[in-house]
């Protein structure tokens, strides 16, 4: 294989959505921002709440200072609401897919 040549990649798995891969030749990381990596330079935002030191990850903030997500509406019950108001345990199905 020549130095200039980039690295083969094996085909991506058919029931899978194919993941973009760094620009820098043979790493093996996802792309972040810009086509690189966060070891070879992607730049991640930070959270705007005052003196949080994590990542974004949905409008501008972190998972700590971000919306609440929906409870379960059984009485007692602490889980996330999947579908209908219920979590999983309580009777919520996830849809399959249409397609």
């Amino acid at each position: 294989m020549d130095a200039a040549e980039p690295p083969q990649r094996f085909p991506p798995h058919p029931d899978r959505r194919p993941r973009r891969k760094c620009v820098v030749w043979d790493c093996p990381n996802r792309v972040v921002q810009g086509g690189r990596c966060i070891s070879h330079g992607a730049k991640r935002k930070g959270c705007a709440s005052p003196g949080c030191p994590k990542t974004v990850k949905k409008a501008g903030l972190c998972s700590a200072h971000g919306p609440a997500r929906k409870r379960c509406e059984r009485e007692g019950c602490a889980k996330v609401a999947v579908v209908g108001g219920l979590c999983i345990g309580h009777g919520a199905r996830k849809r399959p897919c249409a397609a």
